[in-house]
């Protein structure tokens, strides 16, 4: 199925890096707004938003580690 269906419900999801975050969060720090980071960076305002608030709430932006174990890796030759 492709990312551009005629129901228009998929989205392709494209998670920003530690460096892309870091740079909205310096913009941010320098007093630009929301709105002049989204149209400088050229991300949406809630994506923008929801990194500043992250930053501000929790002092990082990096993304956490996937809780559980380790998948094994496969064994070869058996």
């Amino acid at each position: 199925m492709s990312e551009n269906s005629e129901s228009g419900n998929l989205r392709k999801i494209q998670k920003k890096s530690d460096f892309e975050k870091g740079i909205i969060i310096g913009r941010f720090k320098c007093g630009m707004t929301i709105m002049e980071i989204a149209e400088a960076e050229g991300v949406p305002r809630s994506t923008v938003g929801y990194i500043i608030k992250k930053y501000v709430d929790t002092g990082t932006v990096a993304n956490r580690k996937p809780p559980g174990r380790p998948k094994a890796a496969p064994t070869m030759g058996m």
